[in-house]
């Protein structure tokens, strides 16, 4: 079992070495890898991320993983859901979804793609206003008149009278035509405008391509919601222990008369709130926040979600299944 965990490592090695010679564009070179080489990459990627996890090699492994290296299989899968259509992150639109930013100042991401469908259907319906309707961030568009209780009524009368006599004359049928046109071309527009539920495919990778081939982004990067900071990675305690205020930052916290160690939440609130806090946190190393989602919290253990700080990690791949042209980082102008 170690000599293949050791094969592992050495292939990854190699790998990493092949990588750095492509810095100039890596990323079409690992798709074309993933998509073309190795048609089942979602099984392969779940078995390297268990391997870089824990350090083991699973029970059942499929060989061809080590062709592939671990530096390969560090992205983060994750989904978004938004009633907007777009093709790239964007940290300037942090607030114009669900808006409570509970888990810091961020872009919102979830292992589990469930999670992210029930955000992109709610956050769609809640985007229904009386007079507008928000065809997305910033920007409403004017809806003709909307027919009142008694014109709806009426418009109903006249289209049962017209189906039963088979046509209208006259004054009823100058009446319906005016109802009729004014609902249809309500109808069209909402059509048009309408806030859909779109849901998004991303990776989350370092921007700079050697460090994601020498340390590829994992949980372990970002600041645990719920762990002690004992219990948080190595490269969380440097980044807090490095830090200006690391002493305000670990300071025990007084609970039940007991002195305890901060939790990643208790952290994440002595950086403070709002973007100028995401901005210290990023600056000294922390890329983001991760938690357990609502589904796995009770467990404790299962899928997480994952708040980024910057938007350049984000490398989006597909909306509703389809491409999105291979992913960009660019923010959206």
């Amino acid at each position: 079992m170690s000599g293949l965990l050791a094969q592992g490592l050495s292939y990854g090695n190699e790998l990493r070495k092949r990588l750095r010679s492509l810095l100039t564009d890596p990323i079409p070179y690992t798709q074309e890898a993933l998509n073309t080489a190795l048609p089942p990459v979602e099984e392969l990627a779940a078995q390297g991320r268990q391997m870089q996890a824990t350090g083991k090699v699973p029970a059942e492994i499929d060989p061809r993983i080590m062709d592939l290296g671990m530096g390969l299989l560090g992205a983060i899968k994750v989904y978004h859901g938004s009633p907007y259509a777009f093709t790239k992150a964007d940290s300037s639109k942090i607030g114009t979804g669900e808006g409570a930013q509970a888990y810091g100042h961020g872009l919102y991401w979830a292992e589990n793609p469930k999670t992210a469908e029930i955000y992109a259907t709610t956050l769609a319906k809640r985007a229904d206003d009386p007079n507008y309707w928000q065809v997305g961030p910033g920007s409403r568009t004017k809806l003709p008149e909307a027919l009142d209780v008694s014109a709806q009524k009426e418009l109903d009368i006249l289209s049962q009278k017209m189906r039963r006599d088979g046509n209208l004359k006259g004054k009823d049928y100058d009446r319906w035509r005016e109802l009729f046109d004014r609902k249809d071309a309500r109808d069209r527009v909402l059509d048009e405008v309408r806030p859909r539920p779109n849901l998004y495919e991303a990776n989350l990778r370092w921007p700079d391509a050697a460090r994601e081939a020498a340390d590829p982004l994992s949980a372990k990067h970002f600041l645990d919601w719920d762990r002690p900071l004992s219990e948080q990675s190595e490269a969380i305690r440097k980044a807090i222990e490095s830090h200006k205020n690391s002493r305000r930052l670990t300071g025990n916290d007084v609970v039940r008369g007991e002195l305890r160690e901060p939790t990643g939440e208790a952290i994440a609130r002595r950086f403070g709130y709002g973007k100028d806090a995401a901005q210290e946190m990023s600056a000294a190393g922390i890329p983001g926040i991760t938690y357990l989602d609502a589904g796995s919290r009770a467990a404790g253990q299962g899928t997480r979600n994952y708040v980024t700080f910057d938007d350049a990690l984000v490398e989006l791949l597909k909306r509703n299944g389809g491409l999105l042209g291979g992913g960009t980082r660019e923010p959206t102008v």
